[in-house]
């Protein structure tokens, strides 16, 4: 069953707050999975720099289909501690299913130097019922 069944873009969306948090590792640009053990709503996501930005570098947020979630979140002009919030969130993408992956996705524009970063990921839990 789809989790888009559950509700359509004029439902009323009703789950328990909730907040990942993810490290970016510094270098090259890398590519992690996270499998849900809830069904998720992705509403915000936030990415505190631990590091400077450096040119073409950026961050995304995919579901398991390689799907965008997000756009590309572009960290080269950013600065230690700075928070930089994605500008898009792809509908129905950002709904991930129990048991379903999210990825988070970095490029690198050159040079192996993509700062750390934390990855903020807010959203709603959301029941199978």
């Amino acid at each position: 069953e789809s989790y888009q069944s559950h509700y359509t873009k004029n439902s009323v969306l009703a789950g328990a707050q909730k907040t990942l948090i993810f490290t970016y590792p510094s270098g090259g640009a890398s590519e992690t999975s996270y499998i849900m053990v809830e069904r998720f709503c992705i509403t915000d996501v936030s990415i505190i720099l631990q590091g400077a930005g450096t040119t073409g570098d950026s961050i995304q947020i995919l579901d398991k289909n390689n799907a965008a979630i997000t756009n590309a979140i572009d960290i080269s002009g950013g600065s230690n501690k700075d928070v930089i919030r994605a500008s898009q969130i792809t509908y129905p993408n950002s709904n991930i299913g129990n048991g379903s992956a999210l990825k988070v996705k970095g490029v690198d524009g050159g040079g192996a130097d993509m700062p750390e970063a934390l990855v903020v990921i807010s959203g709603l839990n959301m029941s199978d019922s």
